[in-house]
């Protein structure tokens, strides 16, 4: 008989338990695959064990949009779609979509991470009364000398 590959899957979750190089009528008793289905797959099939049958159109992977797309699996928090393919957020992208917290001081204006101002520090309780009022007479100053000059 010709040696070939095959796969055995679950046939309730259909998931795919194990990839064996070998003949589909393989002796499989006494493995953790005995009881389970099989397939024969194309010898250069690249075959993720734990995948449902569901994740592979022609024994080729569906990419990881296609598979969110069509509910196969979830969208990860903390990734992001770069083209097809899921890719972890770095740490602007986590602060932005609120997984991970701003730096105090900070906030988010049209997408992105900017400082606040001194009357938002106040009031989120970054500045003292006493910071506060010195900045502000210090702002006055500054904008009286610019008229007189």
């Amino acid at each position: 008989m010709e040696t070939g590959v095959f796969i055995t899957y679950d046939e309730t979750s259909q998931k795919i338990t194990g990839v064996i190089n070998g003949p589909i009528d393989t002796d499989l008793f006494g493995t953790p695959f005995y009881t389970d289905a099989r397939m024969s797959v194309p010898k250069d099939a690249i075959i993720q064990v734990g995948d449902k049958l569901s994740f592979y159109m022609d024994w080729k992977r569906k990419s990881d949009k296609q598979l969110v797309d069509e509910n196969l699996i979830q969208h990860p928090s903390g990734y992001v779609f770069e083209g097809e393919v899921l890719r972890k957020m770095n740490p602007q992208e986590r602060k932005i979509a609120g997984i991970d917290p701003l730096e105090p001081g900070t906030k988010i204006v049209d997408g992105e991470i900017v400082e606040m101002t001194t009357d938002e520090r106040h009031a989120a309780g970054l500045v003292t009364d006493e910071e506060y009022n010195e900045h502000k007479k210090a702002a006055s100053e500054v904008e009286l000398n610019n008229r007189l000059a």
